[in-house]
């Protein structure tokens, strides 16, 4: 019985889904196509009829999750709220998803996965602008002086966000929630007593 369109659709997410968490639990080197076809529980055959090579299979996983990161970027950065309230669940969602993201922010220059971060690249430059754009247009209605700086407050957020990163991977320490909660809400003050003063 051939399959149809929608199932091989829905095959192949599940191929994509089961790669996401093998590379996201192990890394890009340590993951091999035998780890992610026993998490989609499948035999490898399937897994290399749709993907040639383990790198192959991460640049589609790379692909479903920068859209994924953009879009959930689009959903925060669109809200009806007071920017501050919009930098604050930015800052939380980041801090989630470190975990999730760690293999698709470590840099590596291996040739196979040129095309790999070149899409990761394009994709953090996309939600770079959507950041600006938003604190602009908060500027502009009000919500932070007038002399803010938007790529500031940008490289900021982005600052925090990967130094958090890089000290979790080199020290593997982990901080517990409420510490985290303590240094996004430090960074909220700072940010709401120099760029919001006045305002409300």
């Amino acid at each position: 019985m051939r399959t149809t369109s929608e199932e091989t659709q829905r095959n192949n997410e599940i191929i994509i889904e089961a790669a996401i968490r093998v590379f996201s639990e192990k890394g890009y080197e340590a993951a091999n196509m035998q780890d992610i076809a026993n998490e989609a529980n499948i035999t490898r055959g399937p897994l290399y009829y749709r993907y040639k090579t383990k790198a192959d299979l991460f640049q589609a996983a790379v692909k479903v999750h920068a859209n994924r990161e953009l879009q959930e970027y689009k959903r925060i950065f669109s809200q009806d709220k007071h920017i501050l309230d919009i930098i604050r669940e930015d800052l939380y969602y980041c801090t989630r998803s470190i975990r999730l993201s760690q293999p698709f922010l470590t840099v590596s220059d291996a040739e196979e996965l040129k095309n790999s971060y070149k899409i990761l690249k394009d994709a953090r430059k996309k939600i770079y602008s959507i950041k600006e754009d938003s604190i602009t247009k908060a500027i502009d209605k009000g919500e932070l002086v007038k002399t803010t700086n938007p790529s500031y407050i940008v490289n900021l957020l982005f600052v925090f966000v990967d130094g958090l990163y890089q000290f979790t991977q080199k020290t593997e320490i982990t901080f517990p929630t409420n510490v985290t909660e303590e240094i996004i809400e430090d960074l909220m003050y700072v940010i709401e007593n120099r760029y919001c003063k006045n305002t409300k």
